[in-house]
């Protein structure tokens, strides 16, 4: 569902800007013309789910950077997504 509101005070962006610029960054955040908030705007692989339960793992840079949040934010369990369409 697109267009998610980030409850981080723009820390996705931070990390978003560890590997892109701003343009892409808000190219990546945008949702594509044509589509409203709440809408499916993707089809994706659903991976494994894994239990990550020590907060210094979960705050791994690349832990963070798939999940795109920080480790203290993120919820223990973390799902692979791949391939959206």
């Amino acid at each position: 569902v697109g267009r998610r509101t980030y409850p981080d005070g723009g820390v996705h962006r931070e990390i978003l800007g560890r590997s892109l610029d701003e343009a892409e960054i808000d190219r990546v955040t945008s949702l594509p013309s044509g589509f409203s908030r709440g809408q499916a705007v993707a089809v994706v692989r659903v991976g494994k789910t894994e239990l990550i339960a020590d907060e210094s793992d979960r705050c791994a840079p690349e832990v963070e950077a798939g999940a795109c949040a920080t480790g203290q934010a993120m919820g223990r369990y973390v799902t692979t997504i791949t391939d959206a369409r």
